[in-house]
């Protein structure tokens, strides 16, 4: 029954327990402090034989421009980074006689600079080796910079050339005066013109004929009144001849409808050879009086009628004759005064364009002063972008750090320790371990 109930109590036993470590650790001291001693004595073996690393540091400076009053680098960090460790770090590297005693180069860029820092971890004996590969580094670095800072250079150069000729051409006097030359010929026009329009001869002369056309129209409409005079008289006159022949006939109708003395002394004596000599006479003069009045009345009622309707027909003529001639005054008067005001609004107009011919001679001369002022400027900021270049550089010569890199000897020999605390207390366990199976596998008596 106990040999069933061993591996059960083994299997509890066997648990670490760091109560009943310490007496195995008393009773396996040697084995113990062996390895203990062992694992310290390899670590300070380790911590005096292992290579010695030490850091290798630069701080290159990227060549700049000037762009818009500010430095641009001529190649982004990122752009030398990456250069850096993709192509020219492992080619010189590979180049380097011990480039087994170096690590590979790292790269760091510093927020919102144009630097870019790196650094390498190189053995004591090949420190140098680190520091040539880093100046050669900075050197081929800055051999492909001053290759594009001389292709922008060449660029700049060509550039302000041409700046240069626009300037000179500018500058010309020539082709000032051909930008010059129209608006100067058309202010010469405008001052011509301006001075036709107030020159008095001709200004006279057009106020003295539309004046005279005035007079003329106006001495027609007092002929028209002369004969509106003339028909009024007429019209009295016609009226007068028609009372006047209103009373001829009367009298001959009395005349003719009243018997004669002739007639009553012939009716008195009684028929004779004088009395028959009477009535031939009387009878004559009733003819000529019937005559007569039919001539009056013809007079009175055909040729009179007609001759008042001439006469009136003559009236509406003239009255219609005298207004239009009024309208033609009338227009003669707004003619004359739109004249004035036409002269005097072209001569406006005219002093106007000559305003504004000058204004834009004069923003001509101001445009190109600016012009010129620009292409100055455009020069002397190309000048100042060559002359401010600034080519890639180390900042700093190729630096060793002051002390090893990695773990120091203390620190190993500690680590060891502990390690060795550690290794010597597994191995008691084990010891312990070991003897306690071997005591169970046995048989009891």
């Amino acid at each position: 029954m106990s040999k069933q109930n061993a591996p059960a109590n083994w299997a509890g036993e066997d648990e670490i327990n760091l109560a009943d470590l310490w007496p195995a650790i008393v009773r396996h001291q040697r084995l113990f402090w062996g390895v203990f001693g062992l694992t310290v004595v390899c670590g300070l073996l380790y911590s005096q034989l292992r290579p010695t690393y030490f850091s290798v540091s630069s701080t290159i400076e990227i060549a700049t421009l000037i762009e818009n009053n500010q430095r641009i680098p001529i190649e982004s960090p990122e752009s030398v980074k990456a250069k850096i460790e993709m192509a020219l770090g492992p080619s010189m590297q590979e180049e380097a006689e011990e480039y087994h005693q170096q690590s590979k180069l790292t790269v760091a860029i510093p927020r919102n600079s144009n630097l870019v820092f790196i650094q390498n971890l190189a053995e004591k004996n090949s420190v140098d080796m680190a520091k040539k590969l880093h100046r050669e580094l900075v050197s081929r670095l800055t051999t492909d910079h001053d290759r594009m800072l001389k292709q922008q250079q060449v660029k700049l150069q060509a550039e302000m050339a041409q700046a240069n000729e626009h300037l000179h051409r500018l500058n010309d006097e020539r082709f000032q005066l051909s930008k010059k030359k129209d608006l100067e010929a058309k202010i010469e026009n405008a001052k011509a013109a301006l001075t036709r329009m107030t020159d008095p001869v001709i200004l006279d002369y057009e106020t003295k004929n539309l004046e005279i056309q005035l007079d003329s129209e106006m001495q027609k409409l007092e002929s028209l009144k002369g004969q509106d005079v003339l028909l009024g008289q007429k019209a009295v006159q016609l009226e007068t001849t028609r009372e006047m022949l209103l009373r001829w006939i009367d009298d001959l109708k009395k005349q003719t409808s009243e018997p004669s003395i002739y007639e009553k002394m012939v009716a008195e004596e009684g028929p004779s050879d004088s009395h028959a000599f009477a009535s031939l006479l009387i009878s004559n003069d009733l003819h000529l009086a019937r005559y007569r009045l039919a001539e009056l009345e013809e007079r009175l009622y055909v040729q009179l009628e007609v001759e008042r309707s001439a006469l009136q027909k003559a009236v509406d003529e003239n009255k219609r004759s005298q207004e239009h001639q009024a309208s033609i005054i009338a227009l003669q008067k707004v003619n004359k005064e739109k004249f004035e005001i036409e002269t005097r609004l072209e001569k406006a107009q005219q002093i106007a364009e000559i305003s504004r011919i000058e204004a834009n001679l004069a923003e001509v001369d101001a445009l190109l002063e600016r012009q010129i002022a620009l292409k100055k400027l455009e020069i002397d900021e190309m000048q100042a972008q060559l002359e401010s270049q600034l080519g890639t550089r180390a900042l700093t010569m190729p630096l060793r750090s002051r002390t090893p890199q990695g773990l120091s000897s203390t620190r190993i020999v500690l680590i060891a320790a502990l390690v060795g605390l550690i290794l010597g207390m597994l191995s008691v366990w084990l010891r312990s371990c070991l003897t306690k199976t071997t005591v169970d596998r046995q048989p009891s008596g």
